[in-house]
C-alpha cells in the first residue's frame, strides 16, 4: 500500500509528480541528476575513444614503464617520480573509463 495517494494534488511548495515517480518515489531532479550523469559518460567515452587519446595513452603507458637510469642518484629520483607521475594519471584514465562503463551498464 502506497503511503501517499498517486492522485494527490500536490501541496504548496511541492513539485507535481507523475504517477511512475510516486510509485518508484524517484523524484524529478533524481531523474535530471541521472541524465546529467550518463550524458557526462557518454561524453568522457567519446573523448576516451578518440585517436588522440589513444597515442596519449599508449605514450604514458611507455613513459611509465621506461627503465630508471643508473649513476646520478638525482637523475634516479627525478626518474622514478616522473614515472610514478605518468602511471598515475595513466591509472585516472582508466579509473575514468570503468566508472564511464559502469554507469552505462557497458
Amino acid at each position: 500500500m502506497l503511503p501517499v495517494s498517486p492522485f494527490k494534488k500536490p501541496s504548496n511548495g511541492e513539485d507535481r509528480q507523475t504517477l511512475w515517480q510516486r510509485v518508484t518515489r524517484v523524484t524529478r531532479r533524481e531523474v535530471a541528476e541521472a541524465e546529467d550523469v550518463l550524458g557526462k559518460a557518454r561524453a568522457f567515452l567519446e573523448w576516451n575513444g578518440m585517436p588522440y587519446m589513444q597515442s596519449y595513452k599508449e605514450w604514458l603507458g611507455r613513459q611509465a614503464n621506461e627503465p630508471m637510469p643508473i649513476g646520478d642518484h638525482l637523475n634516479m629520483v627525478a626518474a622514478a617520480a616522473h614515472s610514478a607521475a605518468y602511471r598515475k594519471i595513466l591509472n585516472h584514465l582508466q579509473s575514468e573509463e570503468s566508472k564511464a562503463r559502469t554507469a552505462l551498464g557497458e
